[in-house]
């Protein structure tokens, strides 16, 4: 069965980039290209439970990247948003994307994520196959 991942960059920068990987496999390492981007992965839906990792990372971000005003207000900044994780044909964005501590920044610091990626730092999505079975744990 297939995944994606989608995102979208609000700018480009040669420095700034992002890694996707699953399972750490690496499936996409490439600069900020601003506009939508989407990699797709295949998931070996298994018959006993098998934990599995999607991770994105932003690196190579550096605070000359955000523009700050007298009051440390950003006025412009480069990031990525997470538009879209797709399991097998179902969305799954929400699953990530609406607060979940998954987001651990490079000084350590974990955060709530909500699709946003500014820092340089991991997501890690985290999830079991067989697939139904997970589906099944997260509806309960």
């Amino acid at each position: 069965m297939l995944g994606s991942i989608t995102y979208n960059t609000n700018k480009t920068s040669p420095e700034i980039h992002v890694c996707c990987k699953f399972d750490n496999i690496v499936l996409d390492d490439s600069s900020f290209q601003k506009g939508k981007k989407q990699i797709r992965f295949e998931i070996l839906d298994t018959p006993d439970i098998e934990f599995r990792k999607l991770t994105v990372e932003l690196k190579g971000k550096q605070d000359y990247h955000t523009l700050l005003d007298q009051e440390n207000n950003i006025i412009d900044d480069y990031y990525t948003i997470i538009e879209s994780v797709i399991l097998d044909e179902i969305d799954v964005t929400d699953q990530f994307a609406s607060g979940q501590r998954c987001y651990t920044h490079n000084n350590g610091f974990t955060d709530k994520f909500f699709g946003f990626l500014g820092v340089n730092g991991v997501v890690c999505f985290e999830f079991y196959t067989p697939l139904w079975k997970w589906f099944l744990s997260r509806c309960i």
